[in-house]
């Protein structure tokens, strides 16, 4: 994976090369010529904002579990907080595809297209079909399953019910984005973009080093924790040796001296592995505390 800042544009956005694609970021809006006040961070689902004050900028993120209420001017809980209509769909990063918004019950729906967006109104007494891809008089506006981002991993995640033609985005164990492949694509699970459904396998293939186990660094014991290795998305990246006559201690998650390592099987866990906090750096360059 690399990053790459865009020079035509004075460096006030990047491209992150990951997996064959590119996705384009834009840095946030300097705050001066800003008037003070709360500015909410709408791709990160409402959960970062930005407040002004004498042309200073400062970055706030709400906990676990809550996103940025605009009525109260304070964090509150996801479940009765909703990060209002399209302008929370930003397509860097997303699927192409056709997005609903729920805010409106899916009378307006967002189309991304090579990282752009155009959003849609529906004619009167017509809603978004998800089926047809269009406006239908018959069509139904279904309620947002959020539960179906507990326990997953930041990311994007196929429908399977849906034989992958549908597909949703998971941030922080919250359900920010629900979508639809064009037709005749499908969301391809390896990759997470919307593919000829020819090119498609729509299962779910199982890693058994990483099945169940959270984003994070593990040793490999059938190294005898020479060597470790990463989850991601429940599947097995990467794999990295230590030197010397080093093992892998999964409490601090280095390589250190064989004398100070216990290696030892999954059940016998005591530390939590070391995990990744993907999210505070989406979206983002450089050097945070």
């Amino acid at each position: 994976m690399a990053c790459i800042l865009t020079f035509s544009d004075e460096c006030s956005s990047f491209y992150v090369c990951k997996g064959g694609v590119k996705l384009t970021f834009k840095c946030p809006e300097s705050s001066i010529n800003k008037e003070d006040g709360i500015y909410i961070d709408s791709n990160s689902y409402c959960k970062r904002y930005f407040e002004c004050n004498n042309g200073n900028i400062s970055e706030y993120i709400c906990p676990e579990g809550t996103i940025y209420n605009a009525r109260q001017h304070r964090c509150t809980r996801s479940t009765v907080t909703r990060c209002h209509g399209l302008e929370s769909v930003q397509c860097t990063g997303l699927p192409d595809g056709y997005y609903p918004d729920f805010s409106t019950d899916c009378k307006v729906f967002g189309l991304c297209m090579n990282g752009g967006l155009k959003t849609f109104n529906c004619p009167a007494k017509t809603l978004f079909d998800s089926q047809s891809l269009t406006c239908e008089t018959d069509a139904k506006c279904p309620k947002l399953d959020i539960s179906k981002c507990i326990g997953k991993s930041n990311g994007i995640h196929p429908d399977f019910d849906s034989g992958c033609r549908d597909f949703y985005l998971c941030l922080d164990g919250l359900l920010t984005h629900q979508g639809s492949c064009p037709m005749g694509k499908l969301l391809n699970p390896v990759n997470g973009n919307c593919q000829p459904y020819s090119l498609v396998s729509c299962s779910q293939t199982i890693d058994a080093d990483c099945d169940g186990l959270p984003d994070g660094v593990y040793p490999d014991y059938d190294t005898g924790c020479s060597a470790y290795f990463i989850c991601l998305n429940q599947k097995r990246i990467t794999t990295a040796y230590c030197s010397g006559t080093d093992l892998f201690d999964v409490a601090t998650g280095k390589c250190l001296p064989s004398s100070f390592v216990v290696c030892r099987d999954h059940s016998s866990f005591v530390t939590a592995p070391r995990l990744f906090d993907s999210y505070n750096c989406d979206n983002r360059l450089g050097i945070f505390p």
